[in-house]
Parts: structure tokens; C-alpha cells; sequence
């Protein structure tokens, strides 16, 4: 071995021993030891013409104060020098290791075999199986994902599950993302593999010489770590080779097969912890690494080092120091977030702030105030920090949206992020009332603010998908709101929760959402949205929860502040609808007296107040009197009602009394008046475009129907209440629908089928929390199984 060729660190070192060589060597000729290597490369099959390097590109090899060097040709000159054995090929490693530590890295290759890919990997067998069967029908495979998530032991692995298949493996790292060396230039790993293989090629030929290797031999290329789609595009083999190319990359490079490489499962990210499930701190720490291999292993490694430490006591520490703990997996990140142009990071910035775990493409634009968010979204997904998905739903991993919001303040400006949170906040406000308008859930009248926002149609249909994606956004949002002390916003999703509420979402949390936004009121002194926060409370209690006592207190509660601000604007419809809840839970108690009562002592105030809230105080107590017995007094009111009612013009409080007067008045058995009023009403229901009350009216004809005989008409009326109350989704409708059906079955004579519908009708009656409606269906289940005793 020649003296001290390992211990060279610098390139002017290597220059100089090279100079030293050729020397002990007899001083040959730049020419003669040119013409030397060409001899050697001719030997080893390369055409003769193209055999030899240049008399100039060896003498360059000899000169002081270059940068970079060709590593095999370090290693032809040492044996053109007369060197022999393993000494050439040292010289060519010291050459490679100098470079890789210089402005120019060539590329490295290695073999893989088995035993350098017997490496344990927990998880990823679906993966890994994902990746064997794209390597089936394609000759290319990227592995995609975030730095640290295990994209090069996948590869590893996977390489090694489809060894057998292939003549040999062969490993690259194209360092495209690392920070402190180049990337890897596709035409010095062409010639590299090419005089590895001892393949002849004309410099000018290299893709085509690549290709026709690749196309004579079962090659499995490795590409590790590759930036862009340029680096691997010479290596993808043709169609009809038996070689096959795996990949893996940070962004999408648009290969013929790709693999989005995602989290752990949590059962795997445990077994890599070496922990238990249910150990005390295990799950903390899983979810606070996100699944990421890099960021588990990072906590393997304190674990070790800190052996008296609980699990608790790291997850702790990862959760409240994480770009402290989590350092090695950041500076990946952070080199990745570095190479964006300057207005990606100010967009990842921005899309960071979303508080659910995904958006689409309008939830973009309100962020970001761009007139093309796609475009913005497309690109950020190229480079492999954001996830984009056909649809243009786009998430974020946790660790990615943590980095980002940390790092916010270098990139937007606190007033312009301000704004962006404030326009995001206001059109999920807009958009969420759309929503719910589409499927007749708020009463705009009683969202004075309502024409604040930006309204838009929306198909009811569309609307029910939307708000199923959306919700936890939706509150999530509105918590957010109330935690920066914006009473205007959070009152405003709170409204909006509490309708939602009442026929669908989750009542306990838009009761949680009531009270962070009463609490909030009374703290800013603000009485008017401390009542409405309160009365909605106690309305959420009534008709959701079931809980008339405690409803009850709260509206008292509310009722005495109502009445401490009558004077005020607004504060007799208000009134008005604490009345009604106190009025129903009156009714859920079964003090049908106690509703009349809560009713009748409404009218005079809204009489001299505002005559047209009459009505809908008579609509309510119509269906009271009709419940209590006192159906002559129901159909005297509801008749006067509904004809005052349509002369004003009041559409809307017609249709809710003309509804509760037909109840009444099919029990009184008034059939013909009953049709009368239930067409008209369904008239204006249709012209309203209100499905709900179209579905409930839907299902009294139908009975009416029964009642009648007419079992064609019925069953006509109950496909329309069917309809309704599938593009609703509403509860009480659905509920209120499977009763009828129970009905029809039972007039066709199939007593089995009704039983079973009137058993569903029971499920989803007290599902709904509409205890009238649970009521019904539990006389009809009753009567049908006493029928069958």
C-alpha cells in the first residue's frame, strides 16, 4: 500500500501525492500515461476510440488548487502508474471521500445483499408488500414522504424482499436534500455505473448506454434521497427490461408507481418505543412524535440515556421542548422549509393556522386571500410538506404544522396573519349559515347579524357532505374564537352550534361552546350575549340533552335577564323563544298546564311589541292544547291563525300553525278542513323551499290518507316525506317518517313489518331527544305487539 494514502484529507494533498507517484514512476509522459489507461479500459472491453482519456484531462488530474477530480480516473492513473492489487482502488476511495467532504460529491455506489439488508424494521409490512407489487407491472416506484418517516429503510427492506428477482442491487444516495453536500449529477452517476459495470460509452452516449445495460440485465437500482424528477429520469428502465428502479424522494417526482409514505400505526410506533399499551406516557409520546420513525428513535435514544426517567416524564418533555428534543428531525425539516421560494413559506405559514386536520380549496383561499389557491397548494405539495389529494383536500402532518406556526413570525407579518385568521373565521361563519339554511336548520330571523355575512345557495345535499367534513373545523374554530377573546365571532358560532344541535352535531359540545361564550360575555360586562349564550343553554338541555329540570333553571335564569333588558330591541323575541323552551320543557315533564300557562303569559308582550311573533307563540300552543285534550280550543285557535296569518302574508308563521292545526285537526276528525289546510300548507312549504316542513306535512297527509282509505295517496305522500327526510338528514323527520311507514305496513295488513319499523321509529324518536315523538312510537310498538299477544 503506498505510504499514508488513507491520511489524506485535502485535494491539493491527494494532487501532490499523485505527483510524487508519477515520479517514483519514472516521470512518464502526460501523453504515456494516458495512452496507459486507455490500454486498461480497452482491456476491460471499452472501444478503443473512446478508451483513452485526453492528454489535457490527465494533466488536469496533476494540477494544484482544483476543486474537484474524477474519482476512477484517480484510480486508472494510480495503476497506469504501475500500482497493483487493492492500492488503485484506495486511491479512488480517498479521491471519493475527499470529494464528498468538497464542493464536488460524486456519486457512491454500493451492493446490497442479504446480509447488508437484515435490518429490523418494525412495521410496514403492507408497505413493503405495497412496493413488491408495483415493482410487478412498473419499472419505476417512488417512496414519498416527510423527512425522517422511514423512506430509506423501506427501500432497504423492500429491496431486500425482491433480491432474488433481480442479478444484483445496487444502492445511491442522490443526496438531494441534504445540507451540506451537492446533489449527485445524473451524468457522473451514468458514467460511474457504467465503468462499474466495465460497460463501453462514448461521453456523448451515456443515457443510451445506461438504457441498453439496464435492458441486458435483471438491475435493481436504489435511488435514495432524490431532489428532482431530472436526477432519476436517465435510470428508468424501458418498458419491456427486467430492471426496476425504487426510488425515494420528499416531494412527487411523477413516476410510472408511487407509495405516500405516512405515519406508523400506533401499535408500531409502541413496539419501537419498546413500550406497553396503556403504560403510563406511552401514548403521549406517540402522539406527540406523530408516527415518524426519526422522531420514535430520537426518543429510543433519550430513553436510553436517561434510563430514571418515566415514559411520562419524556412525553412531557417532547410536548413542551419539541424543537428542543426533536432537533435531528427538525434540521431535516427545517432544511426542506429553507429550500421554499419565500412565498410557500409564507403560504405554509398561513395553511398552518387552519384549526382542523385538513381543508379544501376554499378553506385555502380564505387563508391565504389568493385568487388561485390551487396553484399555491399544487406546489406546496411538490415539495412534499403538504398532501394533496385529488379532490383538493390538503392536510399537514402535526410535526410539519407545529414547525410552521413556530416559525410564522419569520415569514408573515403579525397584522397580515390578523387578517388572514379574521377572514377564515368570517367566511366559516357565512359558509357554515349557508349550510344550515340549505337544510332549513336556523331561523334567519333570529340572527339579527345574519345579514353581516356572506350568504350563498347551496344544494341541501351538498350541504349535508359539507357540514359532515367540516364540523370539526367548524368547532374548532369557534373555540379558538373564544380563547382569543372574540366575543363577536365565537356568539356567532355558538348560534350556529346550538341550531345544528337541536337536529344533528354534538349537543354536548355546542353546550361546552354556550358556556366558554357566556363566560367570555361576562367577563367583557356584556349582558345581552351573556342571555343569549345562557338561553341557549337551556334550550340545548330541553331538546337535546333531556334534561327539562336543569333546562329549566337556566331558562328562569334567562327569563329574569330578558326581562331586566325589555326595553331593549330585540328582547321580546327573545323572550319569545325562552318562553317556547320553557314551554317545552314543560311539556317533556308532562305539565302540559304549566306550557299553556308559559304561552299565554307571552302573548300580551309580543301582542304590543311585535304582532307578527304572535304567531308562532300560537303555533306552539295549538300543539299544547291539542296534546292536553282541549282540541276544540286547538282548532278554533289554529284556524284563526292560519286565515290571519295568509291575509297579512306571513308565509312562513302560516305554514308553522297550519301544520300544528292539522294535527289537530285530524284528531278532532275534521278530514275535510284537515286536507284543506295540510294542501295549503304543503303549498307554501314547497314555495318556501322548506323540506323539513315539507317532510313533516308529508308524513300528517299520508295519515290523513289512511285515515281515509286512500292507501295509493298515502304511500304517494310517504315516498315525499322519504325523500325530505333523506336530503335532510333531519332526526325528528327520519323519526317521524319510519312511524308512518309503520302505519302503512299496518293498513296493508303486514303486521311483522310494522312491528319492525315501529321499533326503529322508537330507536330514532329517543335518539332525537323529541319525546312527543317518542311517545307515539312507543303507543304504536305497543299497540302492534299487544296485536300479536
Amino acid at each position: 500500500m503506498h505510504a499514508g494514502i488513507e491520511s489524506i484529507d485535502s485535494m491539493d494533498g491527494l494532487v501532490a501525492a499523485l505527483q510524487r507517484l508519477r515520479v517514483e514512476a519514472g516521470n512518464p509522459s502526460y501523453g504515456e500515461v494516458a495512452q496507459r489507461i486507455g490500454r486498461m479500459r480497452a482491456a476491460r472491453g471499452l472501444p478503443e476510440q473512446v478508451a483513452a482519456p485526453s492528454k489535457s484531462t490527465v494533466y488536469e488530474a496533476f494540477k494544484l488548487g482544483r476543486i474537484r477530480i474524477d474519482a476512477q480516473l484517480v484510480e486508472d492513473i494510480a495503476a497506469a502508474l504501475g500500482l497493483v492489487g487493492a492500492e488503485p482502488k484506495a486511491w479512488r476511495d480517498t479521491a471519493r471521500r475527499i470529494s464528498n467532504s468538497g464542493p464536488l460529491h460524486l456519486p457512491e455506489i454500493d451492493e446490497l445483499t442479504e446480509l447488508s439488508t437484515n435490518e429490523r424494521l418494525i412495521g410496514r409490512a403492507e408497505e413493503i408488500a405495497a412496493v413488491r407489487s408495483a415493482l410487478q407491472t412498473s419499472q419505476a416506484v417512488e417512496i414519498v414522504g416527510l423527512p425522517g418517516m422511514g423512506k430509506s429503510a423501506l427501500a432497504r427492506a423492500a429491496a431486500r424482499a425482491v433480491m432474488s428477482d433481480h442479478d444484483e442491487v445496487l444502492w445511491v444516495s442522490l443526496r438531494g436534500h441534504s445540507a451540506s453536500t451537492e446533489p449527485v449529477d445524473p451524468q457522473a452517476l451514468m458514467r460511474a455505473l457504467l465503468d462499474r459495470w466495465e460497460h463501453p460509452y462514448e461521453q456523448g452516449r451515456l443515457s443510451e448506454e445506461v438504457a441498453r445495460r439496464l435492458a441486458t440485465r435483471r438491475t435493481l437500482l436504489v435511488l435514495d434521497d432524490a431532489g428532482s424528477h431530472a436526477q432519476v429520469a436517465p435510470f428508468i428502465p424501458a418498458a419491456e427490461s427486467g430492471s426496476r428502479v425504487i426510488v425515494t424522494t420528499r416531494r412527487p417526482l411523477s413516476l410510472p408507481a408511487a407509495l405516500q409514505l405516512g405515519p406508523l400505526r400506533a401499535e408500531d410506533s409502541l413496539a419501537l418505543l419498546g413500550a406497553a399499551s396503556g403504560e403510563p406516557g406511552a401514548a403521549e409520546l406517540v402522539e406527540s412524535c406523530g408516527g415518524i420513525p426519526l422522531a420514535l428513535e430520537i426518543v429510543v435514544g433519550r430513553m436510553e440515556a436517561r434510563p430514571d426517567w418515566s415514559m411520562l416524564d419524556h412525553a412531557r418533555t417532547v410536548d413542551q421542548k419539541p424543537h428542543e428534543t426533536l432537533d435531528p428531525l427538525l434540521r431535516r425539516m427545517r432544511y426542506s422549509h429553507a429550500t421554499l421560494p419565500a412565498d410557500l413559506q409564507t403560504a405554509l405559514a398561513l395553511l398552518a393556522h387552519q384549526p382542523a386536520s385538513h381543508g379544501d380549496v376554499e378553506e385555502a383561499r380564505w387563508l391565504l386571500g389568493n385568487s388561485d389557491p390551487a396553484e399555491v397548494l399544487r406546489r406546496l405539495a411538490t415539495t412534499g410538506l403538504l398532501r394533496l389529494r385529488d379532490d383538493g383536500v390538503w392536510s399537514m402532518h402535526d410535526l410539519v404544522r407545529t414547525y410552521a406556526v413556530t416559525t410564522s413570525h419569520d415569514h408573515v407579518a403579525p397584522s397580515q396573519l390578523a387578517t388572514a385568521l379574521q377572514r377564515y373565521t368570517t367566511s366559516l361563519i357565512g359558509e357554515t349559515a349557508s349550510v344550515l339554511r340549505a337544510l332549513d336548520v336556523i331561523p334567519l330571523h333570529m340572527l339579527p347579524w345574519i345579514d353581516e355575512v356572506e350568504l350563498r345557495e347551496v344544494d341541501s345535499t351538498k350541504g349535508q357532505q359539507w357540514l359532515d367534513s367540516h364540523l370539526a373545523a367548524v368547532y374548532s374554530t369557534a373555540a379558538k374564537s373564544a380563547e382569543g377573546r372574540d366575543l363577536v365571532s365565537a356568539s356567532r358560532f355558538a348560534a350556529l352550534m346550538h341550531y345544528l344541535a337541536l337536529v344533528a352535531g354534538d349537543p354536548e359540545a355546542a353546550l361546552e361552546l354556550q358556556r366558554i361564550t357566556r363566560t367570555l360575555a361576562e367577563q367583557q360586562g356584556d349582558r345581552w350575549e351573556q342571555l343569549l349564550a345562557l338561553s341557549r343553554e337551556g334550550a340545548l338541555q330541553v331538546f337535546r340533552l333531556g334534561n327539562a329540570s336543569e333546562g329549566l333553571l337556566m331558562l328562569k335564569w334567562s327569563e329574569d335577564l330578558c326581562m331586566s333588558m325589555i326595553d331593549r330591541p330585540g328582547a321580546v323575541r327573545m323572550l319569545a323563544s325562552i318562553k317556547n323552551s320553557q314551554a317545552a320543557a314543560s311539556t317533556f315533564a308532562g305539565d302540559l298546564a304549566g306550557a299553556e300557562r308559559a304561552f299565554r303569559e307571552l302573548l300580551p308582550h309580543v301582542q304590543r311589541d311585535d304582532p307578527r311573533l304572535e304567531f308562532p307563540i300560537l303555533a306552539n300552543l295549538v300543539e299544547v292544547l291539542t296534546r292536553a285534550g282541549k282540541v276544540d280550543d286547538a282548532v278554533e285557535m289554529g284556524l284563526d291563525a292560519v286565515e290571519r296569518a295568509t291575509a297579512a302574508g306571513y308565509e312562513r308563521e302560516m305554514l308553522a300553525i297550519g301544520m300544528n292545526s292539522l294535527d289537530a285537526l285530524i284528531t278532532n276528525g275534521q278530514l275535510d278542513e284537515a286536507e284543506r289546510i295540510g294542501r295549503l300548507s304543503a303549498e307554501v312549504a314547497v314555495k318556501l323551499q322548506h323540506q323539513v316542513q315539507l317532510g313533516f306535512l308529508s308524513n300528517s297527509l299520508c295519515l290523513l290518507a289512511l285515515r281515509t282509505d286512500r292507501m295509493d295517496e298515502a304511500r304517494a305522500h310517504h315516498a315525499k316525506a322519504w325523500e325530505m327526510a333523506k336530503q335532510t338528514a333531519h332526526r325528528e323527520l327520519t323519526a317521524f317518517t319510519v312511524e308512518t311507514e309503520a302505519r302503512v305496513f299496518l293498513a296493508d295488513g303486514d303486521s311483522s313489518a310494522a312491528t319492525a319499523a315501529a321499533e326503529r321509529a322508537v330507536e330514532l324518536a329517543s335518539a332525537s331527544s323529541d319525546h312527543g315523538r317518542l311517545l307515539s312510537a312507543e303507543e304504536l310498538l305497543e299497540e302492534l305487539q299487544s296485536q300479536i299477544d
